[in-house]
Formats: structure tokens, sequence, C-alpha cells
């Protein structure tokens, strides 16, 4: 009678974890307002979650509520990566930047339009610029401003959807980066 022995195989296995179809809602923390005669812009930064860092940002929306100026008309908001960093307590129209109103890039991320006189919800897509800071682009943050700025004026008002002294806040929806086990 022959002994049959047991034989134990142990494999090393790797696998691929990757979180599909996360979401995570953002507060802003920095806003600040920048006027010069009848022109204001909002400036407005967040720090990228760790989580999202080398991430694949499958859509990304920045949330505010805005009041446009009575008898505006329509208004079609803008959005631009700002391109110098800025300091809460000591930004202006014309400081930190180089060209006063603000260091931006000159290629419009995103447009949004409100009508009419009421405050209205906002959302801007900035699923391009969250990629490109998930994959390590500096993050200065954003300037919202009028498309036609002449004589066109708006506030951010509080939403009463998000926490007292929340302005606005960004939904992200991601794909996790892969990690190896």
């Amino acid at each position: 009678m022959k002994r049959m022995g047991l034989i134990c195989l142990v494999v090393a296995v790797a696998f691929v974890l990757q979180v599909r179809g996360a979401n995570l809602e953002v507060e802003v923390t920095d806003m600040a307002t920048i006027s010069s005669g009848d022109t204001t812009r909002f400036l407005l930064r967040f720090d990228l979650p760790s989580q999202l860092v080398g991430s694949t940002i499958d859509y990304a929306e920045l949330r505010f509520r805005a009041q446009p100026d009575s008898g505006s008309g329509p208004l079609d908001l803008a959005g631009y990566r700002l391109t110098t960093g800025w300091d809460m307590g000591t930004v202006s129209w014309s400081h930190p930047w180089a060209n006063p109103g603000g260091d931006y890039s000159d290629s419009t991320l995103t447009v949004s339009t409100i009508s009419g006189e009421e405050s209205q919800r906002v959302s801007l897509d900035l699923t391009g610029i969250l990629s490109a800071w998930a994959r390590g682009r500096p993050n200065y943050g954003l300037i919202i401003k009028p498309l036609i700025e002449k004589g066109r004026d708006l506030t951010v008002v509080q939403d009463p959807e998000f926490p007292p002294g929340v302005k606005a806040e960004v939904e992200v929806y991601y794909t996790a980066q892969e990690v190896s086990k």
C-alpha cells in the first residue's frame, strides 16, 4: 500500500483593490471676493482630499448659490484655474497678482448660466481641473467671474442645503487608484 502524501502548495496571489464609483463632498474652505469698480470676481480654494491623489476623477461639480444683480438678465459665469497662490487675509484686486483682478489661465474650465433676479444654485463642472490636481498639478484654486463683466454683478449667498458658513462645496465621483496587495 502506497502512502499518498499531502502536498500543500502555497500560492502567493497578487490582487488589485480598486474602489469604483466612490463619491465624496468637499467643503470649500477659502472663498474671497475681489472687486474693482463695477467688476466682482470670486476666488475659491479647497484642499484636495488625500484619497483623490492618484485617483481617476470620474466627475466633479462645484455647487454654490448666487444672487444676480437686479435687472441684468441671464448671466454666464465662467471658472478659470488660478496660476498664482493667494492668502485669504491679504488677497485683493491688486495683490498678489501680476495682473490686477487675478492671475488665471485663459482657458475656460467651465460655464454655467443663471437668469432672473432670485438666488439660484450654480453648478460648474470641475472634472478636468480636479483630474489635473489629482495627478500633481499645483492647486491655487479657481476664479469665478461673469463671461462678460462690464456692469454685470452677482453675490454668492448661503445655500440652505449647506452647513452654516459653508458657501460652496464640490461633489466628486472618483475611482481610487489601484492598490496591489
